[in-house]
């Protein structure tokens, strides 16, 4: 009996929010980033076809910086992206893999 009431009271209290808050993230979009996986991984291709980086979404447990930045062309010895920059927001992490194409193109040092 607790636990329907206390799933009833949840829908009232957030839960809602929490869907209306999912279905914008999943709906994110940008001109210049293709999505791969809705509300997850985004290709970033500037003004070109050719892909520049990634944007991913992962949401810390703890807080933070949820949208991550990855060069497309290069990898660590496992063959795993390489990590770039966290950003709060979106636009914002598209917009950096953008500004930083030849970055992204040219990799690490």
């Amino acid at each position: 009996m607790t636990d329907s009431l206390y799933y009833r009271n949840a829908s009232h209290r957030g839960v809602d929010d929490w869907e209306q808050r999912e279905a914008r993230i999943q709906a994110l979009s940008h001109p210049l980033a293709e999505t791969v996986w809705p509300g997850q991984l985004w290709r970033v291709h500037g003004h070109g076809k050719t892909t520049i980086g990634w944007v991913r979404r992962i949401v810390p447990p703890h807080g933070g910086p949820a949208f991550h930045t990855y060069y497309e062309r290069h990898r660590n010895a496992d063959g795993d992206r390489l990590w770039v920059a966290s950003f709060e927001g979106f636009n914002s992490a598209v917009a950096y893999v953008v500004q930083h194409g030849v970055e992204f193109e040219r990799g690490p040092e």
